[in-house]
């Protein structure tokens, strides 16, 4: 075990620097609230060793509370895609990418990538606290072959501490990520059937809504008027004359 110190630079930064230290031809991270289950890295080296094309193999997850109790028994049942994931048995995603950017679907934590997948991606952006994981994962699938293996992997403990407790920011945040994806990753999610620009538009439209619940109409407003001109949709025209 190797401890590094450096100066508080967001999670981001945290990472970049494990994984440059790392010497290993895989990598896998760990925050420090949450668990792995004793035998993840072994399943997933057992999926790497079956499928050796794939650059990452990502897991389901639980949620337990402070106390260690259940709150959420499977990450991916509640998302309604675990079935999904139970039919492939471990085999690679088929239009991994898209379905990557249309739901999220690789807890951080869950994750052993080969290095030289990771590497090739640049590493996570330190300009983006939140969401910054989910480009890094989608750069990756849109390269290589990925695995999610139905099993539970991670526990990840809910506080009031956890980072993406954050709304507001998280939300500004992947409406970042989403017009980065859509600059480099654009014709590929439409040839995997995803409009891009749907997906700034429904990241633009989520953040409105934030605000919206807040009285926060001028914001709200703004949003709901960016996310019309990414792409017209009802649901945006009704919320921005409502606000």
């Amino acid at each position: 075990i190797r401890y590094i110190h450096q100066d508080n630079a967001g999670p981001s930064a945290a990472r970049n620097c494990g994984v440059a230290a790392a010497d290993s031809g895989f990598i896998a991270f760990l925050d420090a609230d949450d668990r792995w289950t004793p035998d993840k890295i072994k399943r997933q080296l057992r999926a790497m060793e079956s499928h050796p094309q794939a650059a990452l193999v990502a897991g389901d997850m639980q949620e337990i509370d402070k106390d260690d109790a259940v709150l959420t028994p499977s990450v991916l049942a509640k998302h309604d895609i675990l079935k999904f994931f139970q039919d492939l048995a471990g085999a690679p995603i088929p239009d991994a990418f898209a379905l990557l950017m249309h739901i999220n679907f690789v807890p951080t934590g869950t994750v052993l990538v080969r290095k030289a997948a990771f590497d090739d991606t640049g590493g996570f952006c330190a300009d983006i606290r939140y969401g910054e994981d989910l480009e890094v994962w989608a750069r990756i699938a849109s390269q290589h072959p990925i695995v999610c293996l139905p099993e539970v992997l991670m526990l990840r403990r809910q506080h009031g501490q956890n980072a993406t407790q954050n709304t507001g920011p998280l939300l500004e945040d992947l409406v970042k990520v989403t017009k980065s994806v859509r600059n480099w990753g654009g014709p590929k999610l439409r040839d995997q059937g995803l409009d891009p620009n749907r997906l700034v538009a429904e990241a633009l439209w989520e953040l409105g809504y934030w605000h919206f619940t807040r009285e926060q109409l001028t914001e709200a407003r703004h949003k709901f008027g960016e996310s019309l001109r990414e792409k017209f949709t009802g649901r945006s025209l009704l919320f921005a004359s409502a606000a």
